[in-house]
């Protein structure tokens, strides 16, 4: 994971413009968009796909397990983890590496309690 590991130094507002620039890339004929817009893109996207982030990563067989289970793994190798589960699960227009420390940020006990 060393190409994706500089996603974990950055802000939440860096890693949205991030997300949102990524996404408005796949929008064909999108006007510019101004750096909050891309923000609020990204946070709405987010936003509407937690359900898909909760199914993928809370599952009994996923990476929240590691966490409890016997097998503990320490953060990086949960973010390596939760990036593999995202890539499996869905076709994401993002860069991966940037959506999973988002995900970290918004913490794996919340998506799992309130997105299920």
């Amino acid at each position: 994971m060393p190409a994706e590991n500089h996603f974990s130094i950055l802000s939440d507002n860096e890693i949205d413009l991030i997300i949102g620039e990524a996404i408005l890339s796949q929008t064909f004929g999108a006007k510019p968009q101004s750096d909050d817009e891309k923000r609020a893109l990204a946070r709405n996207w987010f936003v509407a796909h937690l359900p898909v982030f909760a199914n993928a990563i809370c599952d009994r067989n996923g990476p929240v397990q590691k966490l409890a289970g016997a097998e503990q793994k320490d953060r990086n190798l949960l973010i390596g983890e939760i990036l593999d589960v995202v890539l499996k699960s869905i076709g994401v227009p993002v860069p991966v590496g940037a959506l999973t420390v988002k995900i970290v940020h918004f913490g794996i006990d919340r998506l799992c309690r309130e997105c299920l």
